[in-house]
């Protein structure tokens, strides 16, 4: 992974308990450093990669049609992304980014996240029940209508997660993803015991 080569992430630690959930595989050559290390746009930009191989999609496009992570409110989220994407699959097909200026260039996401100052609720009223992973970082990003948020504590990238709005557009999500995160709100039906696979 290209940012992964510049940086090392993880604490010892720290790197024990991602690492095994998000099978990052070249945190384990830099065990003694700090997250600081990396800039909080690349670590997120990792998360959202790794997120999509712990979440479960009811539909199956074919497979020549590419996994969107959509960026809205990001740039430098969106530049690790594109750095980090090419060569890279997800469930078989090729992933890519895109970035988008406003709501109308949301519809191909399946991972779509939202900048900080992004009006969430309009965002998420648009998408209504279809099958996108909505990602925040926001103070309210789940009462929002986000299924994933991103927080920042004692200095480090988290995320927390809510399974009433992952249900509502259909998705399951990884009991291993969850295991990992801060803060799980909502009931914990239709969620998977397994990682979903890459």
């Amino acid at each position: 992974m290209e940012i992964l080569a510049r940086r090392p992430i993880l604490t010892l630690r720290q790197h024990w308990r991602v690492a095994l959930v998000l099978s990052v595989s070249i945190w384990i050559a830099a065990p003694a450093l700090s997250e600081s290390d990396y800039s909080e746009s690349a670590i997120k930009a990792v998360f959202l990669f790794r997120f999509a191989s712990y979440v479960e999609w009811p539909d199956s496009p074919p497979g020549d049609s590419p996994f969107t992570i959509v960026v809205m409110g990001s740039s430098g989220v969106a530049s690790e992304l594109q750095h980090l994407l090419p060569g890279r699959s997800v469930g078989g097909r090729s992933v890519q980014v895109r970035v988008a200026k406003s709501s109308t260039d949301i519809d191909a996401a399946q991972i779509l996240f939202l900048g900080a100052g992004s009006k969430i609720r309009p965002i998420v009223a648009k998408i209504g029940e279809r099958h996108v992973l909505v990602v925040t970082e926001s103070d309210r990003g789940l009462e929002d209508g986000s299924a994933v948020n991103f927080l920042t504590v004692d200095r480090h990238v988290r995320f927390e997660v809510s399974l009433t709005a992952a249900q509502r557009a259909g998705l399951k999500i990884s009991a291993d993803l969850l295991s990992v995160a801060t803060r799980v709100q909502g009931e914990r039906r239709g969620v998977v015991s397994r990682r979903v696979g890459v």
